[in-house]
């Protein structure tokens, strides 16, 4: 008897220190992502507002209305770790696009017979650069307008997400009174 109390004071132990250690990572006032288990709404993006050992509550950006999840319905909740503009991005996107252009435009001109214009192998790499650098250049001025956030995922523990715990290497425990 004393053994199987033993055993539930530190399972009660264990689960006060998990969600204790789920309450430390993610504050209030953290912009957070849920996701539910019907994912109908989809993703949803807030501001944490508290976050309890049964329940999630958050507010959107558009409502100053406070929406309660039971944390047995989130499958997944990541919070921002700060936002990044997409300038390196667009004008990685911008120069390849200029710069294929520019290769189509040379090798278009250089297989003219015409005798108008005679267009060379060199020509047709100065056409690629300066289109992919006119390219690179406004996709690095599109870029920069737009901001995209970077998620961490913050663990929920198996209890906490609503999945049952599957015991590993446990046959069972019998208690006897």
């Amino acid at each position: 008897m004393a053994h199987a109390f033993r055993v539930f004071v530190l399972l009660q132990l264990a689960f006060l220190l998990e969600v204790q250690a789920l309450l430390a990572q993610v504050e209030a006032g953290s912009r957070v992502r849920v996701t539910t288990t019907p994912a109908k709404p989809g993703r949803r993006i807030g501001s944490l507002v508290s976050l309890d050992a049964d329940t999630l509550r958050y507010s959107r950006w558009d409502t100053t209305s406070v929406i309660a999840l039971p944390l047995a319905s989130v499958t997944r909740l990541e919070r921002s770790t700060g936002r990044r503009s997409n300038t390196g991005r667009g004008a990685m996107i911008g120069g390849l696009i200029g710069a294929g252009f520019g290769l189509f435009l040379g090798i278009a001109a250089s297989t003219d017979n015409s005798g108008w214009w005679e267009v060379g192998v060199d020509d047709v790499a100065v056409v690629t650069a300066i289109l992919g650098a006119g390219g690179a250049g406004a996709g690095a001025l599109i870029g920069s307008l737009s901001k995209r956030d970077r998620w961490e995922p913050v663990p929920l523990t198996p209890r906490l997400a609503g999945k049952p715990r599957v015991p590993r290497n446990i046959t069972g425990l019998t208690l006897r009174f």
